[in-house]
């Protein structure tokens, strides 16, 4: 697995929570 910086790695987890969130507005 290729490392990530730290940052990156919490821009995706932001994106992927904004997409659940999207998904379901209910969270």
């Amino acid at each position: 697995m290729v490392p990530v910086n730290l940052t990156e790695l919490e821009k995706i987890c932001r994106e992927e929570l904004s997409v659940l969130k999207s998904k379901h507005p209910f969270i």
